[in-house]
């Protein structure tokens, strides 16, 4: 019997703000998950943001070999993805997404029975919707979700295996913290910490430029309102588990809980500036992700630290499928023993976040990024190279987790350097061979409304 899979993708959540990975309680149901699991302390994003992370979630590729990594780029025909690979062997699949980035717009219904958007049907547009998401009573669509999975569910289950897809976006800017998790960390009045977080937001291009300093206690006010909407997804997807556990089900699925990319707080320096949100780099900040993984069966607890891709999904549900045993992230391709990211700022979001400022103005020098990074086999050492601007940095991990000192210079490190490097260059000789024809999606007035209320157009 095939296993049922369940694919759970947090928008936007860090692995440090959980406690598995160091954080605050946010996430009791998933911190259960993982003693029957399998929990990867490095697993690693291929990108900084949704668009081209979701695209080598599903095809197996990383960015430069699918080459989806501007705005408008079309997730096309040319690649088998997972959700193609399931339903042609007999899935019943679901994909449902509150991210307008993953959307039919994009190419990311391909291969799915359904695919529901749920941002056009639960996102609040009247006014009354608008004031119950101010009295933080309606979500960013994780209940709305939840309800369509568990009838998906019930209807299917009894005909054929299932493969559930599902994008939450609770832990995305801007943050209205839901209760009762709103009072969760913080003691003050909550609707005054929202505020502060939404001038925060508008005030990006000045924290970027360096023109005005990132209040620390605005920060602390913010990774709580971040903290308290994990915690509400964290009760989202436990509501999902007990689901299957109370049908039976949970046994017999693979369930599949990960980030697409983190978030940025401040914590790192860009041009004269600091860095907030999730683009213009490839810290670990934006790239660390929580990884989980039940196998079928009552599985021990189990750890992984080293490095794995996000990208060894695909390669792992095709084994599935092949054994119907769920192999470790690890050992599904030999043939990439060095995890790799990579980022390109899209014009558009360059354009959208510095307002002030002509596209050839010196001051975007350090925002226009064509970044590659990869890590040792070990996770120890990570280099971030500039592909065009030939700049390259190299960090000690196990001395330097919060990647401040750049040890590229250092002799000691030069085994190591050009091992890595090597590689990276390697990966850039096989992007020369990619097709760089890439369709073109086409938002329509809701998606595009949808990403301008998202900070991104």
């Amino acid at each position: 019997m095939k296993p049922n899979i369940i694919l759970i993708i947090m928008d936007t959540v860090r692995a440090d703000r959980l406690p598995m990975w160091g954080g605050k309680d946010t996430t009791p149901y998933l911190e259960k998950l993982c003693e029957e699991a399998i929990a990867y302390n490095n697993a690693i994003a291929p990108a900084p943001w949704t668009t081209p992370s979701h695209a080598s979630i599903f095809s197996g590729l990383y960015p430069w070999e699918h080459n989806i990594n501007m705005f408008e780029d079309h997730l096309g025909g040319r690649f088998y993805l997972i959700s193609e690979m399931l339903s042609r062997a007999g899935y019943a699949t679901l994909g449902i997404t509150n991210n307008p980035w993953i959307s039919s717009s994009f190419g990311f219904e391909r291969g799915f029975q359904e695919f529901i958007e749920v941002f056009r049907k639960s996102r609040p547009r009247l006014l009354c919707d608008k004031i119950k998401k101010n009295l933080f009573i309606i979500d960013d669509g994780a209940d709305y979700t939840n309800k369509h999975i568990k009838k998906f569910v019930q209807v299917k289950c009894k005909e054929r295996p299932f493969f559930v897809f599902v994008n939450y976006m609770e832990a995305h800017q801007p943050y209205y913290p839901k209760r009762p998790f709103h009072k969760k960390y913080i003691t003050q009045g909550v609707w005054r910490c929202v505020l502060r977080n939404n001038k925060y937001l508008d005030d990006r291009e000045e924290i970027f430029l360096g023109r005005k300093e990132i209040d620390p206690e605005d920060i602390g006010i913010i990774k709580k309102l971040y903290d308290s909407e994990i915690s509400y997804l964290d009760g989202k997807i436990g509501e999902l588990l007990d689901f299957l556990r109370q049908n039976d089900l949970f046994d017999e699925t693979v369930v599949i809980v990960a980030s697409d990319h983190g978030e940025t707080f401040g914590e790192t320096e860009i041009g004269e500036g600091r860095l907030v949100g999730h683009h213009f780099s490839l810290c670990n900040n934006l790239i660390k992700i929580p990884l989980i993984i039940k196998p079928i069966g009552n599985n021990a607890s189990k750890q992984i630290e080293v490095p794995v891709s996000l990208t060894c999904l695909h390669g792992a549900i095709k084994e599935t499928l092949r054994t119907n045993e769920f192999p470790e992230l690890q050992n599904v391709e030999t043939s990439r023993k060095n995890v790799m990211a990579s980022y390109i700022t899209p014009p558009s979001y360059l354009k959208r976040t510095f307002k002030t400022l002509s596209a050839g103005n010196e001051l975007l020098g350090p925002f226009k990024k064509n970044l590659r990074a990869i890590f040792s086999e070990d996770g120890r050492f990570k280099i971030i190279k500039d592909v065009v601007k030939n700049d390259i940095e190299l960090f000690d991990l196990h001395e330097d987790k919060v990647e401040t000192n750049n040890v590229a210079t250092q002799g000691k490190y030069r085994q190591i350097l050009d091992e890595l490097g090597h590689k990276l260059e390697e990966s850039s000789r096989q992007e020369k061979d990619v097709e760089r024809e890439v369709s073109r999606g086409k938002a329509d007035g809701l998606i595009r409304k949808q990403l301008e209320d998202l900070g991104y157009l």
